[in-house]
């Protein structure tokens, strides 16, 4: 919701295997999918784990600039590749190397989730100060998002 909850659940929640994802190219939320907390309760099912990795990238491009859109990419790293510059300012982080990419549909997004964010009046990252946006960059090179 904001870069210091950003800055946190990056630097803090995240642990490997979770999965970090980011909508790619605007300021937004991070999205932590915890990996390990679905294996213990699917076991094996991979195709539980894909609709929460959908899920999640759903939920990276709404909590993003990008809800207006009807897909945008998002940007998927593992924890160990996610890093907090020396005085970079809350939420920015950097990605030494992505885990792939996948789209998100922001109106795919449970009903329920969006009154949710419209009754505790959630602000945009740019209201919030905003941050830098994903740069493009070619593959294992450091790219800034925030």
């Amino acid at each position: 919701r904001n870069r210091r909850e950003n800055n946190f659940l990056s630097c803090v929640v995240a642990r490997d295997p979770d999965v970090w994802m980011h909508a790619r190219g605007a300021p937004g939320a991070h999205v932590i999918l915890q990996m390990s907390k679905i294996g213990k309760r699917h076991g094996a099912d991979t195709m539980a784990a894909d609709e929460c990795l959908q899920a999640a990238a759903d939920l990276a491009v709404f909590y993003s600039d990008l809800r207006e859109e009807r897909k945008a990419l998002v940007t998927l790293a593992y924890p160990r590749h996610i890093f907090k510059p020396p005085r970079a300012p809350p939420g920015a982080v950097l990605i030494r190397e992505e885990a792939g990419t996948m789209f998100g549909f922001p109106e795919e997004v449970p009903e329920e989730l969006i009154k949710l964010r419209k009754t505790e009046c959630f602000e945009s990252p740019q209201s919030k100060g905003g941050g830098k946006s994903s740069k493009s960059t070619k593959k294992g090179k450091k790219k800034k998002v925030s």
